[in-house]
Parts: C-alpha cells; sequence; structure tokens
C-alpha cells in the first residue's frame, strides 16, 4: 500500500485476516487514511494508523479510530494498546484527546558497524 510505504518507510503491512483487520478512510473516493490493529486474546492493538498529509485535521483520524474502537470493542476487546514514536507528535496528541495514557516510554538505539 503506497500510503502506508510514504508514511512508514520500510514497514509491510503482511497479515490481513479475520484478528489483523485493515481499515480503510476514504474521502471523495479518494484513499486518504488507514488503520491496521491485531486482536488477540488478552487485548486489541493499533499497530498503524495514517492519514496522508493533505487529508490532515479534518476529523479523518478519530473518525478512523472510531471504527477500529467499535470492532475491537465488538470482539470483546476492552483494552486497546498502541506504540507511538515521540516523532509522531500529532498522533500523540490524538490518541490523548481520545483517553490513551501513556503507561511507559521505550528506547529505540541502533549500532551501525562497518
Amino acid at each position: 500500500m503506497a500510503l502506508h510505504q510514504r508514511m512508514f518507510s520500510g514497514n509491510k503491512i503482511n497479515i490481513v485476516r479475520k484478528n489483523h483487520p485493515l481499515f480503510l478512510g476514504y474521502l471523495n473516493e479518494q484513499l486518504c487514511a488507514y488503520a491496521s490493529a491485531q486482536l488477540s486474546q488478552k487485548e486489541g492493538r493499533l499497530l498503524y494508523l495514517g492519514v496522508d498529509e493533505k487529508y490532515r485535521q479534518q476529523g479523518i483520524a478519530t473518525a478512523l479510530m472510531a471504527q477500529v474502537w467499535n470492532f475491537l470493542h465488538d470482539s470483546c476487546q476492552d483494552k486497546i494498546t498502541l506504540v507511538q514514536s515521540d516523532k509522531a507528535q500529532a498522533a500523540g496528541k490524538l490518541y490523548k484527546k481520545l483517553g490513551f495514557k501513556t503507561i511507559r516510554r521505550l528506547l529505540s538505539a541502533q549500532l551501525i558497524v562497518n
């Protein structure tokens, strides 16, 4: 999916099935947003949420998150978790507005040895 590659370069959505649903958002028949989730026995997990830059600040991510939440809640999931990059400040504001709370901060590091 080209939209996903623009937002999360190098990461692929490999699995789409009942316990790994993919949600698509369209505006005027144009794909403008998507979300990927995962169901487990204990919780639902938001894997990816992306909105094309030219469609941001229009409530699309909030509407898409409502669909994800409804699906996970209807699947008997009372808890949704996600991982957010510190670089994604706008996403963090959205998640906070939707009621998500930070439970821990993760450090990711890489060492390239030539």
